[in-house]
């Protein structure tokens, strides 16, 4: 029985570059969103450890402020909110205002085109304090893609979730935007924790050759990102052999539809 790894390569070279694929791994997963989770710029507590910041304004080093004013805090205010990392977060509503029109942040990275990628944000409210509680709702954007996001906690105090979604560059430049929508107790819609990452692309190694038994394929891939390996007899028709999120760099897939085949082509994909 003869086992092969495909990759939109050809078998045979794909073992040599199947290393460099590994390595690749490391660097595309860095944070391509500058400044994510606004820690600098030109902060001036205005008060309460808000700063609030019109619509164009520059102050939060790699984003623009957009659709309406928003509030960039401090971990010490009045409000007693923490953020979901480092020492600042954005308030999307402002603590001047209540309602809508909510503010928004942009910034602009530079992409691979057909490169897939996962953008990942958190939303945060304050449950100790009525005007600052979920649900919260925002819109996410990148490569012509918008997505409404709402965070309803269930616990008590300050409280953060993530939220995310996969999108494919259409361009060596994309948006990246995130706006209010709404917010339950109408003065408080929290952001931190920005990242736009690019899921790196498998790389597959055959453990197990089958011969009598099974086949094992192991994938080298994005910790946290889902991969599938597919099998094939004629690398036109492929029927997937398992799915899995990577854990500790790798997943191992058993093909136990090896038993016996003469002949076994295998690919491993990204899944959204």
């Amino acid at each position: 029985m003869k086992h092969h790894l495909h990759n939109n390569q050809s078998a045979a070279i794909l073992v040599a570059v199947s290393l460099a694929l590994a390595i690749c791994t490391q660097a595309q997963a860095q944070n391509l969103l500058t400044n994510g989770s606004f820690e600098t710029g030109a902060f001036t507590n205005q008060g309460g450890g808000f700063m609030l910041l019109a619509p164009g304004a520059t102050n939060i080093s790699g984003w623009t402020v957009i659709n309406d004013q928003l509030a960039w805090c401090f971990t010490t205010n009045s409000d007693s909110v923490t953020p979901a990392d480092g020492l600042f977060f954005l308030d999307l509503q402002g603590p001047a205002l209540f309602g809508a029109p909510y503010g928004g942040v942009s910034q602009t990275i530079t992409t691979v085109t057909g490169q897939v990628y996962r953008f990942s944000f958190q939303l945060g409210t304050q449950e100790a304090i009525a005007n600052d509680r979920g649900p919260v709702s925002v819109s996410a954007s990148a490569s012509g893609t918008t997505l409404p996001f709402t965070f309803a906690p269930a616990g008590s105090g300050v409280q953060w979730g993530e939220f995310r979604f996969d999108f494919t560059a259409t361009n060596t430049s994309t948006v990246i935007g995130i706006v209010g929508t709404a917010t339950a107790g109408g003065a408080y819609i929290g952001l931190d924790k920005a990242s736009v990452v690019a899921v790196p692309r498998p790389s597959l190694t055959l453990l197990t050759p089958g011969g009598a038994g099974t086949a094992i394929v192991r994938l080298t891939g994005g910790n946290g990102f889902r991969y599938a390996v597919d099998a094939s007899t004629d690398l036109a028709g492929w029927l997937p052999v398992a799915t899995n999120t990577v854990s500790g760099g790798f997943a191992d897939y058993t093909d136990s539809g090896a038993v016996g085949a003469p002949f076994r082509f295998y690919r491993g994909r990204w899944v959204p």
